[in-house]
């Protein structure tokens, strides 16, 4: 475990704040758990809710018999445009941006929460906050916004769920295009797949179309992922690079990063000893 480079400067809290801090992080976990909950909801559980409730609590389930009784116009035309719209609402963003912020921040707070109990940490901030630029983040902001409960001490699990992190309040187009097949899948299944009025000959059709267009979002967003935090993200610094090729000012960067690793190895064998 290593102290992050972006981190401030340590600051020992006070007595009181040290005293309050497990039950300010126990708050935070619960609260960001709730969202999570409400996110998981809309997005990847609304399809077995749906089907539990059809099954257990004997809730009927009759999309099909609105989709009969719908004008020509709106069999055709508002239908698959809803379907595409609510492949971008629900892809973009049920399934993907909110989903993974939520995770992370769920995770990230439970994490804090715990190191707060734990005597090793008492003497430094557990989280802190950076600020990301208008327009850099998920949604619609007039000022910039404050990306907060990122891990002072970094380990190997947190260094994971910040690639969550980043990917969820931070996406790249190609991942919120790569969600909507999803999001239209959702539709359908939710639509036609769990509906058991719907006749076979169109319930089997949509439902397979539906799993094909969840596998494509699959593939690109995992081919995304991988772009963005695989191993072709690390072919583009100098660290491998000989010494004697690199320009000045990358020979100023690679000094700057050894010493900084250094600087984190010593913080981390005080801490130990400590």
């Amino acid at each position: 475990m290593t102290r992050s480079a972006a981190a401030p400067d340590p600051r020992p809290p006070g007595g009181v704040a040290l005293a309050l801090r497990p039950l300010g992080y126990l708050m935070v976990s619960l609260v960001w758990s709730a969202i999570g909950a409400l996110v998981l909801a809309l997005g990847y559980g609304m399809l077995p809710l749906l089907a539990l409730s059809s099954v257990v609590w004997d809730v009927p389930i009759e999309t099909w018999e609105l989709l009969a009784a719908a004008s020509t116009l709106e069999r055709y035309v508002a239908m698959p445009l809803f379907v595409v719209v609510g492949g971008v609402v629900f892809g973009s963003g049920a399934l993907g941006a909110l989903s993974f912020a939520a995770f992370s921040l769920i995770a990230l707070s439970w994490t804090a929460f715990i190191r707060s109990l734990r005597p090793s940490f008492r003497g430094d901030a557990l989280t802190y906050t950076m600020w990301a630029d208008r327009g850099s983040t998920f949604g619609f902001t007039a000022t910039s916004v404050a990306l907060s409960l990122i891990p002072t001490y970094e380990s190997r699990f947190t260094r994971w769920v910040m690639r969550f992190y980043v990917y969820g309040w931070q996406p790249g187009l190609r991942m919120l295009l790569g969600m909507v097949p999803a999001g239209s899948a959702l539709i359908l299944l939710v639509g036609v797949g769990v509906d058991s009025s719907a006749p076979a000959a169109v319930r089997w059709p949509l439902t397979v179309l539906a799993v094909a267009l969840a596998l494509w979002s699959v593939i690109m967003v995992r081919r995304d992922w991988r772009a963005r935090f695989g191993p072709s993200e690390r072919r583009g610094t100098t660290s491998g690079t000989p010494v004697t090729k690199l320009s000045p000012e990358e020979r100023s960067e690679r000094l700057e990063e050894l010493r900084s690793r250094r600087e984190r190895r010593a913080a981390a064998a005080r801490r130990r000893d400590e």
